[in-house]
């Protein structure tokens, strides 16, 4: 099929979905298969220019390609472990290159792990710090210089002067027992003497002696607590004023 001139104006174009003021020619003596053919032909051309220019250039010969050696098993995988140890190997390098001084062996041997290895002066410097394991040590040595024994001896002697000092700490805590269990029974009966009818009743009754309001007045805890504040205020404001003027005093 023979194709010839072909003059188009403001045709809709297809791929552009919008009318173009253009002219197609086709050349004559054209045919479709001259048309898919083209293509063919110069990618044809361009494939022999890049052979020709590949064997002006060079490159290796077969003999030199077949005496290539390949690692064996090598994956993406084990070449990127390779790579990361390298990396690492060089960063330890680089490392161990930028410490040049430090301690000797015989030093780091010789550096106390305990309280008992350590000179006289390290201990009265933590113990001035209040570390108490130094300030143990510091008394078992003065109990070896006064009593001029051994250190498994001086260490018995402290043990029997702990337990002495410790035989009579539970009448030196009463104190703070006491007024612990006062706290916390104190909270704990606040709750009932302000909300629970019977308890403000009987309170009322054995050391109030105030006017008993209707029952119709007390049908639920926050009325009983609205009768019971008129005598329970004064000692929970007083003793909570109390509690915070200690507390800023301490």
């Amino acid at each position: 099929m023979i194709a010839v001139k072909l003059l188009l104006v403001g045709m809709p174009c297809l791929p552009l979905g919008r009318s173009v003021g253009a002219v197609a020619v086709l050349l004559p003596n054209t045919t479709t298969r001259s048309l898919h053919a083209r293509p063919y032909r110069a990618h044809k051309r361009h494939k022999q220019n890049y052979i020709g220019t590949i064997s002006i250039l060079g490159g290796p010969s077969i003999e030199a390609a077949s005496r290539a050696k390949i690692l064996p098993n090598t994956t993406t995988r084990t070449f990127h472990a390779r790579s990361s140890r390298a990396r690492q190997q060089r960063s330890k390098q680089k490392y161990l290159a930028t410490i040049r001084i430090g301690p000797s062996i015989e030093a780091a041997r010789a550096m106390p792990l305990s309280f008992m290895d350590m000179e006289n002066a390290s201990l009265v410097a933590l113990g001035g710090m209040g570390n108490h394991h130094a300030r143990t040590e510091m008394v078992k040595r003065h109990i070896m210089s006064v009593d001029d024994c051994s250190y498994p001896a001086a260490c018995w002697k402290f043990l029997q002067i702990e337990e002495k000092n410790h035989a009579d700490m539970y009448l030196l805590a009463l104190p703070f027992q006491v007024g612990l269990a006062s706290a916390v029974g104190a909270g704990f009966i606040s709750v009932p003497m302000v909300f629970h009818l019977p308890t403000v009743e009987f309170f009322n009754e054995h050391f109030v002696t105030a006017e008993h309001p209707p029952m119709k007045e007390l049908e639920t805890a926050l009325e009983v607590g609205s009768w019971s504040w008129n005598w329970m205020e004064p000692p929970l404001g007083v003793s909570t004023f109390v509690l915070l003027c200690l507390q800023y005093m301490r």
